[in-house]
């Protein structure tokens, strides 16, 4: 269920490169074939799309609205909202919304717009995160998140039954606690929203319907195929609207921390002087596949080589 069209650049104005391992038993193909995409393909997609007619982003992808500031992705001022014309009602009444999301930095980044459509509720007084570990700096400075709570698993592995146990029961009662009248789960596994009715009593409780895993939920986004045939920051905002929540736009955001917000200015000054047209090459790949996170990866001489390629 993991298609290209799941990580490829927001917006029409892309090119990705599929390589068929379809030849390639199963059990042996996971990320491993990465290293047969060629650089002369890369390359050639990348001159296919410097050369090609440009190709006018979606608009719900495109440039923030007016009240942010101008080259990044940072509001105004905390308390931004739309003009009341484009506030609308949700078809379904919450006020406190938990929103489970356990994976990795990039995924986490497109709950971004959800965030801030949430906000534009006028009913919704708490929005928390309960996040994995190594992404809450992604969130921790967005002003339309009230608190957010982490499940370190790789920590509770480490450690006695007893131990876990008791920090599992503390964070189970500090989120019962707070109320929540709207789950949010973009894990694709059913536990979350079991213990969800079970002991914090949520009673609205939206999932993703794929391979029989929302069981629990009363709420539920068909993913028949996984993240296929459209983005992933598509099928996230569909399972908001399934929810009743109103999704404007989805372009993402990031905030810099208080005290890096010179940063901000010093990276839009920096894109001021350089050319109308440039390219980026990120070479990255992260560590929430754990020790399978290489296979992920592009090997390095092959970015060398392709940067060579595409200087002038």
């Amino acid at each position: 269920g993991l298609g290209p069209d799941r990580w490829r650049p927001l917006g029409e104005n892309c090119r990705i490169v599929v390589k068929d391992v379809s030849k390639v038993p199963p059990a042996e193909r996971k990320f491993t074939y990465i290293d047969e995409i060629s650089v002369e393909e890369v390359y050639q997609a990348a001159a296919d799309l410097l050369s090609g007619k440009h190709v006018e982003p979606s608009e719900k992808y495109a440039v923030p609205p007016k009240g942010m500031k101008d080259g990044g992705w940072r509001m105004e001022q905390a308390g931004f909202r739309h003009p009341s014309s484009v506030i609308r009602h949700p078809r379904r009444t919450f006020r406190r919304v938990l929103i489970v999301h356990p994976y990795g930095i990039g995924d986490l980044l497109f709950v971004t717009p959800i965030l801030r459509a949430l906000r534009l509720i006028p009913t919704v007084e708490t929005v928390d995160l309960l996040l994995g570990s190594r992404t809450r700096e992604v969130v921790e400075n967005n002003p339309h998140v009230n608190d957010i709570l982490v499940l370190d698993k790789d920590k509770l592995r480490r450690r006695s039954r007893t131990e876990n146990f008791r920090e599992l029961w503390a964070l189970g009662r500090k989120l019962r606690a707070k109320k929540y009248d709207l789950l949010l789960d973009f894990s694709l596994r059913p536990e979350n929203a079991f213990w969800s009715m079970l002991f914090l009593g949520i009673q609205k409780r939206a999932g993703f319907a794929y391979k029989r895993r929302a069981i629990f939920h009363n709420i539920r986004y068909p993913l028949p195929e996984g993240y296929w045939k459209q983005h992933a920051a598509d099928f996230y905002a569909g399972l908001a609207e399934k929810a009743g929540i109103t999704m404007e736009d989805r372009f993402l955001e990031y905030y810099f921390p208080p005290n890096e917000a010179e940063l901000g200015a010093r990276v839009t000054g920096k894109l001021g002087k350089i050319a109308e047209e440039f390219i980026t090459v990120s070479p990255g790949g992260g560590d929430s596949w754990g020790k399978e996170a290489e296979f992920k990866r592009w090997p390095v001489k092959n970015f060398s080589e392709l940067i060579q390629k595409l200087q002038p």
